[in-house]
């Protein structure tokens, strides 16, 4: 005679996870493939910052000009040339603009944020923002 506890250890019940590790490898491999991996080609800028700057919102201020460290002026992701920004600015420009935002790296000119100024005014636009990002706050002080 076979006591019954010993038949139910016998037959015990096994569980596969080949099926699961399947799966998870099917969809894992789904979203890679199905992801688009777009490279944009990215500015490399440094924004200065100031301890008052706000932050703008491009709906409202939809034009930005950025300025590399080399001075180079960039409009719509194109390197454009600064006689050639004015026309670009004001090509660009609708009813419902109202202004530019100029976002220049720390390490750029003055005098490539005057000039960009300058084309701004010249293609009609008078509503300009120079933005920063705003500074991270200062420590307090500890018990010296």
């Amino acid at each position: 005679m076979r006591s019954r506890r010993s038949s139910r250890w016998s037959n015990r019940p096994d569980i596969n996870l080949n099926a699961f590790a399947d799966l998870v490898l099917n969809i894992l491999l789904f979203f890679v493939f199905a992801t688009e991996l777009a490279v944009t080609e990215a500015l490399d800028i440094q924004i200065p910052q100031s301890k008052e700057a706000n932050a703008a919102t491009e709906d409202r201020l939809p034009m930005i000009v950025f300025i590399t460290k080399e001075n180079e002026f960039v409009f719509e992701n194109e390197k454009v040339p600064l006689d050639q920004l004015a026309q670009r600015l004001k090509d660009r420009q609708t009813p419902e603009d109202r202004g530019v935002i100029i976002k220049g790296d720390r390490d750029s000119n003055l005098q490539a944020a005057v000039e960009a100024l300058d084309a701004c005014q010249e293609a009609g636009l008078f509503k300009i923002r120079i933005e920063a990002r705003k500074a991270p706050p200062e420590a307090p002080a500890g018990p010296k």
